[in-house]
């Protein structure tokens, strides 16, 4: 499960049964991010890769780095 967001009550999402499918996720997630913006004609803005990159490590570490040190 991953979380979406920090509120009261933490939201997740079951999409994958641990820790090994986060790159799977990933990689299905770069591939859907680029096929929606193709078929929408949508400028991302940055590339699929750098999105997730963005979304499920960099802001992972900023977290760590902020909450944990």
């Amino acid at each position: 499960m991953y979380w979406l967001g920090f509120r009261r009550n933490v939201e997740t999402i079951d999409c994958g049964r641990n820790a090994t499918e986060f790159d799977s996720f990933a990689l299905a997630m770069t591939k859907a991010l680029d096929t929606g913006a193709r078929q929408t004609q949508t400028d991302l803005g940055l590339s699929a890769e750098r999105i997730v990159a963005k979304l499920m490590y960099e802001n992972a570490i900023n977290f760590m780095h902020k909450n944990l040190t």
